[in-house]
């Protein structure tokens, strides 16, 4: 029997080992498995806290912020001591003297618990909430609370009590989207934290606990109660006196976010993309990036201005109601001849509803806006402004639309004109006759000297803008002509730098010589007579030189401008996305041209550029206008137009009511 029991009770001692070994097995794997992948505390001594990316414009100044967590992060000697004791008070009065884990305050609040009947307070110190915000995530779990209490007697060892503090400074959210004091400081007063006051100071403070609750543009009742105990609290600590406590709690809460952010826009966003095509994702994801541009927010401003007004002259003249979705699409791009910055850029009617970017990626028929570029290359072989074409009826055989019979946009024929008023007049038959006589070929390649990159169709419709092309492309083309023959690459930002000044990207494109000085001269020249004398008379009374064209394409279905100064090229597009008529009638002159004119104003008043710069080889002469030859007493409209030295005319024009055509001048 003895010898039973004995061994019964080895029994039960090797299973009781077996069971308490097993525990111990199973808490040594949660161990493992709680403290598997936490992070390396020693980062921290590097850590660089998220921060904000700022576009600068074009006169160095901030003109807009992106952020994941808006913050600025400042250095301990940055913050003031005040600044620190109102948080240790609302939050950790302890901080200076426990290990990261505060015992007593875990004991005080557990009895406060037991008292109250919930968990109403809890014992979380400043480190702890530091490891959790760094680290961690904030559900309530045993494993969370094993490796913050973990994390947190790392923390305490690595790091002094300032170094923690500043830490949880910079990286604490106190609401509104603000992370760090110096950032909600801006957001709340509108003012650095070194400026604030007791009762600022104490509203900071108050914040922590639940930043949504306490907000004091949320809840005012709520905010000011929390605030009034920090500062009880200050005063009972001795961090302020009595008289300061009460002078503080009679402080108004403020009333309104401030903030210097600007609203997003077309131009901003796609900076923002090209931030992100530009820099690794590793770097643009931490911010405290400064970005270069030219950015011209008063012309952005009006841009947007002018493209709302010209949807609600459309809508006027077609009977349409905001409440309709049957809206054509509108965009603008206004670029620095000199060196292809962008300044301005609308890319659709309403950037809340569509971030397609039509300015850069709509690839639209520039109708009548190429025939510059063709009148370019003529004038470049020895054409000239008074060379005679023929304006008369035209029929081919085009391989994909059969017979072809293109008519002028007023349907009628003037004959023999010079070179000038058929582009002023915008004249179909005559400017397809010019690229028969000058080859498709040629101008194709002319097209790729002017910065035309996209595929263009190998027929005579392309001298009437049959061919697609992208806004900017356009606008290029022309500030070759603006820039004197010099060809600039249209760019949004020019350089990124980080916290440390450190280049991260820097353009490197520079303007180059494509064309000569004169060449562009005199298509400038002739431009400005679209202006006076063409189809966009309408923006003649602009306050500064100016030259332009239209471009309408065949059923209204694009509506184009495009023109500049001697300082910006502006290009506007109007039409449907789905390639619908805009309705008859809705001409470059009349959709596009009006928004051209509002923008071009308003920048020709604030930037005031100067007249066009003429270069060498360049002769003046007075013409009959009609006919771009000398005058006679006989001429009733006289024009002075530019000529390569050499070229100008030499006949004069013919007597009135003559029966015969004019003459052709002999072509190269």
């Amino acid at each position: 029997m003895r010898s039973t029991i004995e061994k019964y009770k080895h029994l039960w001692s090797y299973a009781i080992t077996a069971f308490l070994a097993s525990i111990a097995a199973i808490a040594t794997t949660m161990v493992l498995v709680t403290f598997k992948d936490l992070p390396q505390i020693e980062n921290l001594k590097s850590y660089t806290p998220k921060g904000i990316t700022i576009l600068l414009d074009k006169n160095r100044s901030k003109a807009h912020e992106y952020y994941k967590e808006r913050r600025i992060v400042l250095q301990s000697d940055q913050i003031p001591d005040l600044t620190k004791k109102a948080f240790l008070v609302a939050e950790d009065w302890g901080f200076y003297d426990h290990f990261g884990i505060d015992i007593k305050g875990i004991l005080r609040a557990v009895v406060a618990n037991i008292l109250q009947g919930g968990f109403s307070q809890g014992a979380s110190t400043i480190t702890q909430q530091l490891s959790r915000n760094l680290f961690l995530s904030h559900k309530k779990t045993l494993a969370r609370k094993i490796k913050e209490a973990y994390l947190t007697l790392r923390i305490e060892r690595k790091f002094t009590k300032d170094e923690i503090l500043t830490l949880y400074l910079n990286q604490i959210y106190l609401g509104e989207g603000a992370y760090g004091i110096e950032q909600a400081s801006q957001i709340y007063f509108g003012k650095s934290v070194s400026q604030l006051s007791i009762a600022e100071n104490a509203l900071l403070a108050s914040l922590p606990k639940n930043p949504n609750i306490y907000s004091p543009f949320k809840n005012t009742e709520k905010s000011l109660s929390r605030r009034n105990l920090i500062l009880q609290w200050m005063q009972q600590r001795g961090v302020i006196s009595e008289a300061q406590m009460l002078t503080a709690k009679e402080v108004h809460l403020p009333q309104e976010k401030q903030t210097t952010r600007s609203k997003q826009n077309y131009f901003t966003y796609a900076a923002l993309e090209k931030l992100q095509e530009k820099i690794p994702p590793h770097i643009y994801e931490n911010g405290r990036l400064t970005i270069q541009s030219d950015y011209d927010h008063a012309l952005q401003i009006q841009s947007e201005s002018a493209i709302a007004k010209g949807l609600q002259a459309y809508m006027q003249r077609h009977q349409l109601h905001a409440e309709t979705n049957d809206l054509p699409q509108m965009a603008s791009l206004s670029m620095d001849i000199h060196t292809g910055h962008i300044r301005a850029m609308v890319g659709g009617v309403d950037f809340s509803q569509s971030l397609y970017n039509r300015a850069l990626l709509a690839l639209r028929q520039p109708g009548s806006s190429i025939k510059p570029l063709l009148y370019a290359l003529a004038l470049d072989r020895n054409f000239t402004q008074s060379s005679f074409l023929l304006d008369a009826p035209i029929s081919f055989h085009h391989p994909k639309f059969g017979r072809w019979e293109p008519e002028n946009y007023d349907k009628t024929y003037d004959g023999y004109i010079p070179l000038r008023n058929s582009l002023e007049k915008s004249k179909n038959t005559s400017t397809i006759r010019l690229l028969q006589e000058i080859g498709i070929a040629p101008f194709i390649n002319w097209l790729r000297t002017l910065g035309i990159t996209t595929p263009i169709e190998t027929d005579l419709t392309i001298s009437l803008g049959s061919s697609s092309i992208y806004l900017p492309e356009l606008a290029t083309a022309y500030a070759t002509f603006a820039n004197g023959g010099y060809r600039v690459q249209p760019s949004l930002i020019q350089k990124v730098t980080n916290h440390t000044q450190d280049v991260l990207y820097e353009q490197t494109s520079h303007a180059e010589k494509v064309i000569d000085p004169t060449t562009a001269f005199l298509i400038t020249d002739a431009l400005t007579g679209v202006i006076q004398d063409g189809t966009g008379s309408f923006a003649k009374d602009i306050p500064c030189a100016i030259a332009g064209k239209t471009g309408t394409t065949n059923q209204y279905i694009d509506s184009v401008f495009v023109g500049y100064s001697s300082d910006i090229v502006t290009v506007v597009w109007v039409g449907f996305d789905d390639n619908r008529s805009l309705g008859f009638g809705e001409s470059g002159s009349k959709a596009a041209g009006r928004i051209w004119k509002d923008i071009m104003q308003f920048h020709c008043q604030q930037d005031q550029p100067g007249p066009f710069l003429q270069p060498k080889g360049i002769t003046w002469e007075t013409v009959d206008h009609e006919t771009g030859l000398l005058p006679t007493k006989y001429s009733v409209n006289l024009t002075r137009q530019a000529y390569k030295t050499g070229t100008e005319p030499t006949d004069q024009c013919c007597k009135p009511n003559y029966d015969t055509p004019l003459p052709q001048a002999e072509k190269p």
